[in-house]
């Protein structure tokens, strides 16, 4: 069941690389018929797609969108934890080897929703550029040097362009100077930056407490 499961979804990928090709050598890539080929194939993929690992046949918690700017992380349901209590499968966060005992949903950060696709880029980068041919496929990451790596960065922005000086410059009202609006939201975006970054930090730091203590009870118990 396994094998003909994989090539399944081997034929799919292969008809979305099809599909791809043909955009490219027709030089129009965003054609009606073309996009919805491209969405029946991406749909019939995400319908054969198993909920367990094919790598080690754990189940993880599901992501999902909600609205244009957030994602959630949903749990793993009650009848997948016993499969993975029964297995020997533990969850571990993506960001530290601390135990994920989550029971409801949690917002996904970018930082983490970054390592996910990092890691996922590492295993399957050749699927995810067959089943996203706009942004790897004679996109943006055919200028990025080993995909597979940094194939992932197509979908995040690290970097925002900043108009030169001349373009912002201070402005008189009611007889009063005052800063550029473009100026204030840069400096709103700096602080928020810094903030995050600060969080970022002391939610490591306490992440790698809990793993060490979560250790030092181990090896507590086994002696």
């Amino acid at each position: 069941a396994l094998k003909a499961l994989r090539e399944r979804l081997a034929g799919i990928l292969s008809r979305a690389r099809r599909l791809a090709m043909a955009a490219e050598r027709s030089g129009r890539s965003s054609t009606p018929y073309l996009q919805q080929k491209r969405r029946d194939a991406v749909a019939a993929f995400w319908r054969a797609v198993p909920a367990d690992c094919f790598e080690c046949g754990g189940y993880s918690p599901r992501a999902r969108r909600d609205g244009p700017t957030k994602m959630f992380l949903d749990p793993v349901p009650k009848t997948y934890q016993k499969k993975n209590e029964n297995n020997d499968k533990v969850l571990t966060s993506i960001l530290s080897s601390a135990v994920d005992r989550s029971t409801s949903s949690r917002l996904l950060y970018p930082h983490e929703a970054r390592e996910h696709m990092k890691e996922l880029y590492k295993r399957e980068h050749h699927a995810l550029e067959a089943l996203m041919p706009l942004a790897t496929t004679g996109g943006i990451s055919c200028r990025i040097a080993n995909r597979a790596e940094n194939g992932y960065k197509v979908f995040f922005c690290s970097t925002l362009l900043v108009p030169p000086n001349k373009f912002r410059p201070m402005q008189f009202v009611g007889g009063e100077v005052t800063d550029h609006a473009q100026n204030a939201l840069f400096k709103k975006l700096l602080d928020i930056d810094q903030t995050l970054q600060k969080l970022s930090d002391l939610k490591m730091y306490l992440l790698n407490q809990v793993a060490r203590e979560q250790d030092q009870d181990a090896k507590i118990s086994t002696k």
